[in-house]
């Protein structure tokens, strides 16, 4: 019992070491991602103090406030597994194209549509070429 609480307050400190970072990379004080969050400072303070385990809908708020994937703080919240930089990017990928008009992920899907041509071409090539 003893070592799952000290497993659960090493992952709210580390959560709160990120928030942190998350905050102060927006010039942000507290009370801004409070403001953002719709979460109350006092909630916001003990989350950072490792005090309070943050909970899913404090997740979403705080996801929503800083516009990333809620799933980026899920995993950093240790409410998800962690997973691979790839599953990660297409997270990412997946947020952003949810928010952007039909046409614009249109635009993007032709564009990696054409890099993948071109990276299957340049795969050939250098086959073709053999090692050097």
């Amino acid at each position: 019992m003893e070592c799952n609480i000290i497993t659960i307050m090493e992952k709210s400190k580390s959560f709160a070491v990120w928030l942190q970072e998350e905050i102060n990379n927006r010039n942000w004080a507290q009370a801004d991602l409070a403001r953002h969050s719709d979460i109350s400072p006092p909630h916001i303070a003990r989350i950072l103090s490792g005090s309070r385990k943050i909970g899913a809908a404090s997740c979403i708020s705080i996801a929503n406030a800083f516009h990333i994937p809620p799933e980026t703080v899920f995993r950093k919240a240790g409410l998800l597994p962690p997973d691979s930089g790839v599953d990660l990017d297409i997270s990412e990928w997946k947020y952003i194209l949810a928010r952007l008009p039909e046409r614009e992920r249109e635009e993007l899907l032709d564009f990696a549509r054409l890099k993948l041509e071109r990276y299957k071409q340049e795969i050939l090539r250098n086959r073709k070429l053999g090692p050097k």
